[in-house]
């Protein structure tokens, strides 16, 4: 498996969910163009189609008001802002050292 295929537009790593491994039926956000099991990812539709860029971090304006905005809902107002914190932090480093290298470290940390 093309592991770059597990790292998302928005700063997330598919490869490393635990729901992801096996047993998950959700499919990482690139193998449905953005079209998530929670519905359209506007960063997906923005970013890959609109934009074709591998990820948001390569983008001129990141992070915008649409990234800052997006979140899991799941996680709660204060929770999905640490998210975005972290998701920005993870894409400037990604757009530093190139999204193959920014996969290995996710292999080095297990």
């Amino acid at each position: 498996m093309d592991k770059k295929k597990l790292a998302c537009p928005c700063g997330l790593y598919c490869g490393v969910c635990v729901e992801y491994k096996g047993k998950c039926k959700r499919k990482c956000c690139n193998d449905y163009k953005g079209e998530m099991f929670w519905g359209e990812c506007k960063l997906y539709k923005c970013c890959v189609e609109g934009k074709k860029l591998e990820h948001c971090g390569l983008c001129k304006q990141f992070p915008c008001k649409m990234f800052q905005e997006q979140y899991d809902p799941s996680l709660g107002e204060e929770k999905g802002k640490q998210d975005i914190e972290r998701r920005t932090a993870e894409l400037k480093e990604r757009a530093r050292i190139g999204t193959e290298e920014w996969v290995k470290r996710f292999d080095d940390k297990k």
